[in-house]
């Protein structure tokens, strides 16, 4: 296992300290984008993306978005351990994974 990555840390706000912007661990930050990106969405990489806002209301089977979800992670470099989905008003998932490349 490597280290978590790190990067411009996005919130509602670009944060700058010391003149820079803030820069931290960027794995958990990294999974949020894959998840929320719609296939296409990133010019360099046109395959990555689970795209789930589209997804939040349709019918797809939980047991596909969970194979979905962990094939884009494993893609990006991550070792998936468990990806957990609760369907329901609102969509709920919970992800256990590490950066290994």
């Amino acid at each position: 296992m490597i280290d978590n990555a790190k990067d411009i840390i996005f919130t509602e706000d670009l944060q700058i300290v010391n003149g820079d912007f803030l820069v931290g661990e960027s794995d958990g930050q990294s999974i949020e984008h894959i998840l929320r990106a719609d296939v296409g969405q990133f010019r360099q990489s046109p395959l990555v993306g689970v795209g789930l806002q589209l997804q939040d209301n349709s019918s797809v089977e939980p047991q596909k978005l969970k194979q979905k979800i962990k094939l884009q992670l494993k893609a990006d470099g991550f070792s998936v351990k468990k990806v957990s989905i609760v369907a329901g008003d609102v969509l709920g998932i919970d992800i256990d994974a590490k950066r290994v490349k």
